[in-house]
């Protein structure tokens, strides 16, 4: 038993970092150039990361047992991996980053030779409809044969493909889940933490208005990267219910709550706005079944209390408290002598005010409300050409522009898809150039063609509702997912960011599948034996 709870902690630290680092993983874009050699390496040891959730997995025995396998790969795959390094990638420029891609294929191959002898060798391997697992892997192999030039959906068909094949245990997705909302939690301290030490709020931080935007070169990618973060609260305030916690561990998670809605609102990122709402409603819907309404309304009160009672406290600390370090001069397009540095006074006038952080997302709201009553009246003109050929939409006024862009890319839908930067928009108003579609499943559907996108549409519709369904019989895994579908799906329908989602899509998807055939085979097992079934992968 003694023995028993000290691999579960050990395994839930080492699930911890791992998902600190996918937690921190799409801020490295944000604060670095997108193709600087720090953002490419650091999104290339992501094999290495999942290599490593694999392996701890199996135990001692596994690995004696199939020790000689291991031992082949230790020496043959040296071959692949110096090739790798060799061979000059069009994302891989750098010695160091083809260094870190070499790295994965040597590690990942041992990830991947346990998991090739326990599915073949062991008959062991994760429990989930296999119908949905092929579809799954057509999809991204159309997107591989597509007119993309996109690389993800090949490594990412690996590196998630085989994560899925693992037979995790209940008790193993328990820690999975603690392992995740810990990271994202402790993800969010350190990255606003660190935004206090280096960044002062001033109006400089944002182009669009006064928007807080934390460590991150823009404010919308930073209010959809908290909403992200936020999953762990969501995932946390309902798993406290269940498990009847004391009130001080409750009133924690509510006013972290409160402490991340607040900037959100800061950012002034409507989709991020949208994603906490879905994800909000579903909290309060999961804490009715297990209250019922009487108490369960006590849920969106505290929510919303929580918001209030936060909301001046996190502005006071986001504009009083002193940085430590230098003003930070990494980000693009971002540093400037009339920005707030770490040497200011405290009451220096360029500080933002109250009343300025608050204006923009004041008018970002009523311009909403507007542009709900306009979106019937709505006409485009994209027909026009500038002098090099890139599309000219034109803009009636700031909250049309996102239909405009989603009826510009409905008219070049087809098959195979586009390459990068075939459909680029210029807006006519305004000269602002744009460079995706706004909406993540209309981007898929222009990067990778139809049959992909109707493939993730079934995926992601059917996910949602086992979720769901698996959600309410307090499942926390699927609890956590649940919560991941409704983040993308808030932050999809208004937005293309692309690096936030390479995570938890897939778990989304083949968890959900994964719940209802474990309860179809368990129900097979029972009737052919009156055995009960115990520690069973799920």
């Amino acid at each position: 038993m003694i023995k028993k709870i000290i691999s579960e902690n050990y395994k839930r630290i080492i699930y911890f970092f791992c998902f600190l680092y996918i937690a921190f993983l799409p801020a490295s874009t944000e604060i670095f150039w997108e193709t600087d050699v720090r953002t490419n390496s650091l999104r290339d040891f992501l094999g290495i990361v999942i290599a490593l959730i694999i392996l701890m997995h199996y135990g001692r025995e596994d690995y004696l047992r199939h020790r000689k396998p291991l031992a082949i790969w230790a020496v043959s795959g040296l071959f692949p991996a110096v090739f790798t390094y060799f061979i000059p990638f069009r994302d891989a420029p750098f010695h160091n980053d083809r260094a870190v891609m070499a790295m994965d294929v040597y590690v990942f191959g041992f990830a991947a030779v346990m998991l090739v002898c326990a599915v073949f060798l062991d008959k062991r391997r994760s429990r989930f409809d296999m119908r949905a697992y092929v579809i799954f892997s057509l999809m991204l192999l159309w997107a591989c044969i597509s007119h993309s030039d996109k690389q993800w959906p090949f490594f990412y068909l690996v590196l998630f493909g085989c994560l899925y094949l693992v037979d995790f245990t209940k008790e193993e997705l328990e820690i999975l889940f603690f392992g995740a909302t810990d990271a994202l939690t402790a993800g969010f301290f350190l990255l606003q933490g660190a935004s206090c030490m280096f960044r002062p709020w001033s109006p400089a931080n944002s182009g669009t208005g006064i928007r807080y935007s934390g460590l991150f070169m823009d404010c919308i990618p930073y209010g959809a990267y908290i909403s992200t973060l936020s999953i762990a609260v969501f995932a946390r305030i309902v798993y406290s219910r269940r498990k009847n916690s004391s009130a001080f561990i409750r009133t924690f998670w509510y006013l972290l709550f409160g402490v991340e809605i607040s900037v959100i609102i800061y950012t002034g990122t409507r989709a991020a706005w949208v994603a906490v709402f879905l994800q909000a409603t579903a909290a309060i819907i999961l804490y009715f079944s297990h209250t019922g309404i009487k108490k369960g309304i006590l849920c969106p009160i505290a929510l919303l209390l929580s918001v209030v009672i936060m909301f001046y406290p996190t502005f006071a600390a986001l504009r009083y408290l002193p940085a430590v370090f230098h003003h930070t001069v990494w980000f693009r397009d971002n540093y400037s002598e009339s920005s707030i540095h770490s040497d200011a006074d405290w009451n220096d006038p360029r500080y933002v005010t109250f009343e300025q952080a608050t204006s923009t997302s004041r008018s970002r709201i009523n311009a909403t409300i507007d542009h709900i009553s306009k979106v019937l009246g709505i006409t485009i003109e994209a027909d026009a050409m500038t002098p090099d050929k890139t599309p000219l939409l034109e803009k009636k006024d700031y909250g049309d522009y996102r239909v405009n862009i989603w009826m510009y890319y409905l008219k070049y839908q087809n098959i195979l898809g586009h390459s990068t930067g075939a459909l680029d928009i210029q807006m006519r108003t305004n000269s602002f150039f744009q460079t995706g579609a706004m909406n993540v499943f209309l981007q898929y559907s222009t990067d990778f063609g139809i049959p992909f996108i109707v493939m993730y549409l079934i995926m992601f519709v059917v996910g949602a509702i086992r979720l769901f369904r698996s959600a309410l019989k307090s499942n926390n895994a699927s609890t956590v997912a649940l919560f991941m579908v409704l983040n993308l799906l808030g932050l999809g329908m208004f937005d293309y960011l692309n690096m936030y989602f390479y995570i938890h899509e897939t778990f989304v998807f083949l968890h959900g599948l994964r719940r209802t055939k474990e309860k179809i085979q368990k129900l097979k097992l029972c009737r052919k034996s009156d055995i009960m079934i115990g520690n069973e992968s799920l």
